[in-house]
């Protein structure tokens, strides 16, 4: 026996499927109740573009709420919960590398002393230009006046040499401030172990300002500084051996124990203005060492600055 269509005509076809598409419209319906910027609630099936990062409730057709969409985020919540994520990275990162307080001070050695190591190549190079000055100097005294080209010659190296140093004083300033920014990172990883860890321990002690170097600000205040270094200087080196250009002074002293050379540079070109740079380098006369003996010419480093910014 055949089986019959349930719906044998054309006609009851066509009827059927719109049936069919009005369920499926009516199911996909939806509904959108929102609150506006001045608080009044609205219910519509078109959700305005406006209204989008506001937030909004969707409905189905009886009312019943299908999904809650919140608002976007404003600038400040991004921000705040993008500086969380960050404090959460920090502290895992802390975590994950010190296990007590030994570790961050062996780390933070190890790249000071990184440090220590990119200045001495530094101060070796100055070393090397300090002693072609020093020749320079000799063939300029024995050059015969009459000389003139050879004259000039010599002195547009001497300005070159300077240069050099200076640029090496440049770059031994920048690897300080590697250092001062090394110390202050360790402190705070420090104390922010100790938080995670609960340990106990002394508050970390302010940074000492650098006793030898200071930035000078204004132009003005600039010249009066330089001026005043170099008479600081030379008050307390007589009579020294002197080398003394615009921005650089080399006084030069030598006794039975060792050669001391201190050298007042101007450094322009810095991060937060000109540098005035005093610098001591010693070489014992019997052992070759580096380490200064005199007493009276590493006060006079430790009292640099406070001799310039002192009131006369």
């Amino acid at each position: 026996m055949s089986k019959r269509s349930p719906c044998p005509s054309p006609l009851c076809s066509l009827v059927v499927a719109a049936c069919l598409c009005g369920c499926l419209q009516q199911a996909e319906a939806r509904l959108y109740r929102w609150v506006d910027e001045t608080g009044n609630i609205h219910y519509s099936d078109i959700l305005p573009a406006e209204s989008v990062d506001r937030g909004h409730v969707e409905l189905d057709t009886r009312g019943v709420e299908r999904e809650t969409v919140p608002p976007a985020p404003s600038e400040a919540e991004i921000e705040a919960a993008r500086a969380r994520a960050l404090a959460q990275m920090y502290d895992d990162y802390i975590l994950a590398n010190y296990r007590n307080e030994e570790d961050v001070r062996m780390v933070m050695q190890g790249q000071l002393s990184a440090l220590d190591a990119r200045i001495q190549v530094q101060r070796d190079g100055i070393r090397r230009e300090r002693t072609r000055l020093e020749a320079l100097a000799t063939e300029r005294a024995e050059a015969d006046q009459g000389q003139a080209e050879t004259l000039r010659t010599l002195e547009s190296e001497v300005i070159e040499v300077e240069r050099r140093i200076l640029e090496h004083y440049r770059r031994i300033v920048g690897l300080e401030r590697s250092k001062d920014a090394a110390r202050r990172r360790f402190a705070e990883v420090l104390e922010r172990l100790r938080e995670l860890r609960g340990l106990d321990g002394e508050a970390a002690a302010p940074l000492p300002v650098p006793s030898h170097r200071l930035v000078c600000g204004e132009r003005a205040r600039c010249a009066r500084d330089w001026t005043r270094a170099r008479a600081y200087l030379t008050e307390r080196f007589a009579p020294p051996e002197l080398h003394q250009s615009i921005d650089l002074l080399i006084a030069r002293v030598r006794d039975e124990r060792e050669v001391r050379v201190l050298t007042l540079a101007r450094l322009s070109g810095l991060e937060g203005g000109t540098v005035l740079y005093l610098d001591l380098q010693c070489r014992n006369r019997l052992t070759g060492a580096d380490d200064c003996i005199d007493a009276a010419a590493k006060a006079t480093v430790a009292g640099f600055r406070d001799a310039l910014r002192s009131p006369r």
